[in-house]
């Protein structure tokens, strides 16, 4: 199976994706890992000791003139790209049974940052369009949105005022991909939110 693990930064996505690692094995499953564009390489078969730390996120989305949402345009066709080479070449390729029930392939997010966090990815172009790439993109199983109150998630990342936090949890909650969608309490501990996402996909 073929799970996404998306929602705001702070409800504990890399957390929960280890707590699956370990849940997934103690059923035999197989397990692979996927960051946010996967590779054309083998995808790594447990979480990383360490995480390169994102770059801080910008508050807001400033105005962009014609040139720059030209060039988000562009980079979201690259990046669309990117992702079905990385998911034919790397995944489909190297993970044998990919959407069988013996194997877990985590991706911490995926595509849908160009919906619900546009400003992560400094994208300027039209919602519509990035809700069209989404839809063309690889699709996962399940994806499994995790839902916090924005009081707590600004508590765990200080980059968002209350006020956005609360915007951007409205783009997740509204989110509608072309696939199975599972939303999940992420105040829960990892381990059981780990169980309730394998109870959903067994």
């Amino acid at each position: 199976m073929f799970v996404a693990l998306v929602g705001p930064d702070g409800v504990g996505k890399t957390t929960v994706a280890g707590a699956l690692e370990r849940a997934a094995r103690a059923r035999g499953r197989r397990f692979a890992y996927v960051h946010w564009i996967p590779t054309t390489v083998a995808p790594p078969v447990s979480m990383p000791c360490t995480t390169v730390p994102p770059p801080p996120k910008r508050t807001g989305l400033a105005p962009a003139g014609l040139s720059h949402r030209v060039l988000s345009v562009g980079r979201l066709c690259r990046n669309l790209v990117r992702f079905w080479a990385g998911y034919v070449m790397g995944m489909r390729r190297h993970v044998a049974g990919l959407r069988g029930p013996d194997v877990l392939v985590v991706a911490d997010r995926w595509m849908y940052n160009y919906i619900a966090q546009p400003v992560s990815v400094a994208y300027h172009g039209p919602p519509t369009l990035a809700r069209l790439a989404v839809w063309l993109a690889p699709r996962p199983d399940l994806t499994i949105v995790l839902d916090a109150p924005a009081d707590v998630i600004v508590a765990r990342k200080q980059e968002l005022t209350l006020d956005e936090a609360e915007s951007e949890l409205g783009r997740w909650r509204q989110l509608s991909p072309p696939n199975a969608v599972a939303h999940l309490d992420a105040t829960l501990s990892p381990d059981v939110l780990a169980k309730q996402i394998l109870d959903v996909i067994a």
